[in-house]
């Protein structure tokens, strides 16, 4: 995972907002790890923490997990915006999966048929 945190200030030395960013690859594995069957994805997270308006903002972006499935394509893919103001989720936008859309049966069908 390659990781950077940078807090950013005014001129006066007062904090202004923080940002960090993940960026890593995603392995989803059946049996006998580590030489079981493995599907690879790569993801990344940018988080912002910040005040507006007197409240506290955490925004969430970018691809956060996807793996890919050969003959399904993308699966568990999330990516978007997830906001949170003063800890409470505020308001999602973006391709969220679903587990009951048949994400899960289709990673299982795969599994089995290696």
């Amino acid at each position: 995972m390659d990781y950077s945190w940078r807090e950013f200030y005014d001129k006066d030395g007062n904090w202004i907002r923080a940002a960090e960013r993940y960026s890593f690859d995603d392995d989803l594995y059946h049996e006998n790890f580590p030489d079981g069957i493995h599907l690879y994805g790569n993801a990344q997270a940018n988080h912002q923490w910040f005040y507006k308006d007197g409240e506290f903002w955490h925004k969430v972006t970018g691809p956060v997990v996807g793996i890919t499935v050969p003959g399904y394509g993308q699966m568990f893919f999330d990516a978007g915006q997830f906001i949170f103001v003063d800890g409470e989720l505020e308001f999602i936008h973006g391709k969220n999966h679903n587990y009951i859309l048949g994400e899960t049966d289709a990673i299982c069908d795969y599994f089995r048929n290696q």
